[in-house]
């Protein structure tokens, strides 16, 4: 007997892209060192760890600031010196 129904190449593709994309988008987000599914879960406002989220950034701010900080105490030692 044969099926009632056939799946199309068309049906076949948006199948396969239904699964495949969800996938890449992980996966270069790991490779970026970024949580993919974090920022899958943010997207699609799962999240109520925004405040996680504002944290982390606060804390990369503060190391981006000392960086800075250091970065100047440097520049004024090389200045001094000429």
């Amino acid at each position: 007997m044969k099926n009632k129904y056939k799946i199309t190449g068309f049906t076949r593709l948006l199948i396969f892209l239904i699964l495949l994309t969800p996938i890449a988008y992980i996966g270069a987000n790991y490779y970026q060192g970024e949580d993919g599914i974090e920022k899958i879960k943010i997207l699609l406002g799962r999240t109520q760890d925004i405040d996680t989220e504002i944290s982390k950034k606060k804390q990369e701010i503060k190391k981006l600031e000392e960086k800075l900080q250091k970065s100047k105490e440097e520049l004024s030692k090389l200045e001094n010196k000429e």
